[in-house]
């Protein structure tokens, strides 16, 4: 029986049916005093607020806590031993107190107690032992299951609140003042009338539960993403048509509710919820979904919708509970059966599916599997292979190989029938649909994440589909077996991933040639290209820097390859089986002052170590003379040791940086070094080995340091990975900072080089990065790009700071212009400015958002998180520093650079000068093992 009642708007008239039916409902299922005030007060319309209490003839049904207070009743609550137990406690406890309004003493409780020596006549009547003046600041209000319709501006005195219930009200906003308790851990709005909250609500920085179940939102303000620290988030039973976009910036969730509404779509981001466990989306309009990669996720739900299709679950491999039933499923997806190892219950009840696969088997934790009303003719005795499954509901199916009896004998009858089928005849293929189960063919997300490997070797395949690649690419792959396929050429394809991998087999196919684009491939360490149809191999695979090992046997090679002369890095060459007729010997005499890579250098100024620290001043030996008059400091920074006890760091932009002093005076120069002390050189030291996640380097994970401590570090950048400031010095004032592209500064002692003080540029700015070169202006004023992300994506920001003594505490955004790629915003060492303008060059080397999260918890390099689009050109932004607008955006060709080196304007037009590649190879090329080879 429902619990609703008739409306009811006061009119004498109605009353007498009204009451009867309150009467029966409450004699007939027993309803407690709380559940008939919410029937009463969800019935009344019109004027019956007013007139109800003279209208009900028999109050004994009526419940005590309908009555409404009046302004002095609310008040009394407030009494001297309530106010007293309230500040003891930290407490307030105001729930089910039919409350229309919050009484005005609960923002000032202090002024309800009296101060010692005056005499209170309610004080008396407190025992002896009890200290009242003792207080606790209050952290928690419980106004929950009242009819307050409105929350005052002054709950924002309540400043040190982590949990606030006001649940079961009226309310329908909250106030803007509400941002301020900026403590707030958990608050529950459930159960009121909340079309739309201010955006002030967004702003809470450590809030982790929100309750919004049971309102009237329509829509969901996409800056609930803002709420970084948010864990659990509830807006079930709304009216909700959509999730914002940007939801997947909210990576902390744990558990998400969203069921119960007018949902057609879940935006693509969602997959981005990394830590996300638990999922319901059940009742609502939705068709399709795509969960790939949910990693953690162990409850999905998402009964009655629309669903013809099976969600894509790939890599959710802790999946345990899947709710399905009341969608349209058709068909249980093979490759379902096989990426969900510890799947427990699957709950398919009444959609229309008409086969069970065999594959079915392959989940072998299985307890629950309901499959009642569907469409299933033929049921597999290999079911009865599923040890483990205790519930197996199959009524409501036109089954033919079983007898009905059997069907509704319960689930033990049904599998032991199976059993015995299954004995007799194991091979029993009735049904055309039932195959044998096929050997995968292609590994999964998962298989491929852990090994870094793609492997589709002896599958008789001839292409890779966008799928494979994609896979791979986000499984940030570094190896590729293809061998023993049927490829007649190189895949094109596999290009995206030509910056990634160091192994590259495709040996036992039929390739003819391969493409010049295979001098992109520049980590290659290893390739096979045996037992294949090659008679050449372009130039361009002298572009290999870091080759070592390749297999060119069972070909049909005439001659040696005029690129593999120039492998400077390459130690075994297999031939053999070839039809080799000569070698030419004056090939093989390499001519060392061409193989130098870095003509213009001493070839062991990248590689050597700084190991000890010059902290006295020493003197140098100098040539010709310097003048008198010359006095002062050069400040250098940069690689100092690329060694952490026994291990070295595989980039340059890795090695620890190390400051440089060479003092001037009188006509001599001395020289002092120190380390730069950041957290990431003391932690490695410390250990005695790369623990911190660099630019190039992966770490030797920590085994204290568990997969909930890189969460909690994953919106603290300038915490989550290295803060190895060795890129340049700046002047702000009259201090010196060490400057990289993460958000942390040194300030460093320009005399002493001591390190004295660390700065997180996101802690008062919110900007997740920066450019490791500002531009300092005559009078002391700063300006530097950063990047944040917004709910609405990364934004590129230019930041002032201003002369003075506050140059930091008055730092401020006075540029802002969106990324072109919400997922994917440029890399950015360095800006231009002008008198003008400042100039953004947004180039196609991005960094992606998504796969920096993951590499965190992966502790993979920044590089590894870097795409390249070479069909992407690059946009350049000119910005008036007078308006903060965007005056014109250039466009030209596709290039990489790091470093602007002048601008400037002359005669109405802006010069920029640019120090350009055509591509990020060079990025590869500072490879320590690449410098190591090239000379």
């Amino acid at each position: 029986m429902s619990m609703s009642l008739p409306s009811f708007d006061g009119s004498p008239e109605a009353w007498p049916v009204f009451i009867s039916f309150y009467e029966h409902t409450t004699a007939a299922c027993g309803f407690s005093d709380k559940e008939n005030m919410i029937r009463l007060i969800n019935s009344l319309t019109g004027m019956a607020r007013t007139h109800v209490e003279s209208l009900l003839t028999l109050p004994q049904n009526v419940p005590h806590v309908f009555h409404f207070q009046s302004n002095v009743e609310e008040s009394s609550v407030l009494t001297t031993l309530f106010v007293k137990n309230a500040l003891k406690t930290g407490v307030i406890n105001l729930s089910d107190k039919s409350l229309g309004t919050i009484p005005t003493g609960l923002w000032n409780l202090d002024e309800q107690v009296k101060p010692s020596g005056t005499f209170v006549p309610e004080f008396d009547k407190c025992p002896e032992n009890e200290e009242w003046w003792t207080r606790v600041n209050i952290s928690k209000l419980n106004l929950s299951s009242n009819f307050i319709q409105e929350i005052p501006p002054n709950i924002q005195k309540l400043s040190d609140l982590t949990v606030l219930n006001l649940s079961k009200n009226k309310l329908k906003t909250v106030p803007r003042e509400i941002k301020n308790l900026t403590k707030l851990i958990n608050i529950n709005l459930s159960f009121n009338m909340i079309e739309n909250l201010p955006s002030e609500f967004f702003e809470f920085p450590n809030l982790k539960v929100l309750s919004l179940n049971h309102n009237a939102l329509q829509e969901l303000d996409p800056r609930i993403s803002d709420l970084h620290m948010l864990e659990n988030l509830d807006v079930s039973f709304n009216k909700l048509t959509k999730l914002p976009d940007g939801i997947g910036f909210a990576t902390r969730l744990i558990e998400f509710i969203a069921s119960d509404n007018c949902l057609k779509s879940i935006p693509d981001d969602v997959t981005m919820l990394n830590n996300l466990k638990l999922f319901n989306i059940n009742n609502n309009n939705l068709s399709s979904l795509a969960l790939e990669n949910l990693n953690k996720l162990e409850f999905f739900s998402a009964k009655q919708n629309n669903f013809s299709e099976f969600p894509d679950f790939s890599g959710c491999n802790k999946l345990g509970e899947i709710y399905l039933s009341g969608n349209k499923i058709r068909e249980i997806p093979k490759k379902f059966c096989e990426i969900v190892p510890n799947l427990k219950i699957l709950d398919l009840k009444n959609n229309e599916i008409e086969v069970l696969p065999q594959e079915i088997v392959l989940l072998t934790g299985l307890v629950q599997l309901e499959l009642t009303n569907n469409n299933i003719i033929i049921l597999p005795p290999i079911v009865s292979k599923l040890k483990n499954l205790n519930i197996f509901t199959i009524t409501g199916n036109p089954i033919r190989n079983i007898r009905s009896d059997i069907v509704n004998g319960g689930s033990k009858r049904v599998l032991k029938y199976l059993a015995d089928r299954y004995k007799e005849n194991p091979c029993e293929t009735k049904n055309e649909n039932f195959k044998p189960i096929e050997a995968k063919i292609f590994p999964n997300k998962f298989e491929m994440r852990t090994k870094r490997a793609l492997n589709v070797s002896n599958t008789n395949i001839n292409s890779l589909s966008v799928e494979i690649i994609n896979n791979a690419v986000e499984a940030a792959v570094e190896a590729v077996d293809l061998s023993k396929n049927s490829f007649t050429e190189f895949p094109a394809n596999l290009e995206v991933l030509s910056t990634r991998i160091d192994q590259l087999n495709l040996s036992c196919n039929k390739i003819y040639s391969i493409p010049k684009e295979i001098g992109s491939f520049s980590r290659l360490v290893y390739m096979n290209l045996s037992k294949n149809c090659l008679d050449s191999l372009p130039d361009q695979m002298n572009l290999l820097n870091v080759l070592r090992e390749i297999d060119l046997s069972f070909n049909k090679f005439s001659k040696i390859p005029d690129c593999i002369y120039h492998l400077l890095a390459l130690e075994i060459l297999n031939l053999s089986y070839n039809k080799l007729i000569e070698i030419d010997r004056t090939q093989c005499i390499n001519d060392q002052n061409s193989s130098k890579y870095y003509p213009n250098c001493d070839e062991n100024i990248w590689l050597r170590s700084c190991e000890h620290e010059i902290i006295d001043p020493i003197e140098g030996n100098t040539q010709g003379i310097i003048p008198i008059w010359l006095n002062g400091q050069l400040l250098r920074n940069g690689p100092g040791s690329l060694k952490v006890g026994n291990m070295t760091f595989k980039h340059l932009f890795d090695s620890s940086a190390l400051l440089h002093r060479f003092g001037i005076k009188n006509g001599t120069v001395t020289y002092q070094c120190r380390f730069l002390k950041t957290n990431s050189f003391k932690k490695n030291h410390v250990a005695q080995r790369i623990v911190m996640t660099e630019f190039g380097t992966r770490p030797v994970p920590d085994p204290c340091h568990n997969i909930f401590q890189k969460v909690s570090t994953l919106f603290k950048p300038g915490d989550a990975n290295s803060d190895n400031a060795m890129i340049s010095i700046y002047p702000f004032n009259d201090e010196y900072f060490t400057f990289t592209e993460s958000p942390v500064i040194f300030n460093i002692d320009p005399h002493t080089l001591e390190t004295k003080k660390r700065l997180n540029l996101f802690e008062s700015l919110g900007i997740v990065n920066h450019t490791s070169h500002p531009h300092v202006l005559k009078d002391g004023t700063v300006y530097n790009l950063g990047s944040y992300v917004s709910a609405m994506g990364p934004n590129y920001v230019i930041i002032c700071f201003p002369k003075g003594e506050r140059i930091f505490k008055d730092a401020h955004i006075v540029a802002t212009i969106p990324a072109r790629f919400k997922l994917n915003p440029s890399y950015m060492h360095s800006f231009a400015m002008t008198e003008n303008y400042f100039i953004i060059v947004e180039q196609p080397l991005t960094v992606s958002v998504s796969r920096i999260f993951k590499s965190h918890l992966m502790s993979d390099p920044l590089i590894s998180c870097m795409q390249w689009f070479p069909e992407t050109q690059t946009h350049i932004h000119v910005i008036s520093r007078k308006t903060g607008k965007n005056v014109h955006t250039f466009i030209t060709e596709s290039f990489f650079y790091l470093h602007i080196i002048n601008s400037y304007e002359e005669k109405d037009h802006i010069i920029l000068d640019i120090c350009c590649y055509r591509d990020p190879s060079m990025l590869s090329c500072m490879y320590v093992e690449s410098i190591e080879v090239s000379f």
